[in-house]
């Protein structure tokens, strides 16, 4: 895992612009982590391994 960011040290643009890449991130991986669990649904073979 890499360093966590020191934002005191980034001007505003800097810290608009990560915050944005940040929210894309999450966004993105919202929507796979989604996709996903439809897909551990649909498959019986891995309901087993859902938490419930």
């Amino acid at each position: 895992m890499s360093q966590p960011l020191d934002l005191s040290d980034m001007d505003d643009f800097e810290v608009m612009e990560e915050r944005r890449r940040v929210m894309a991130a999450l966004a993105f991986l919202t929507g796979k982590y989604r996709d996903l669990n439809s897909e551990m649904t649909k498959r019986e073979t891995l309901r087993w391994m859902a938490a419930p």
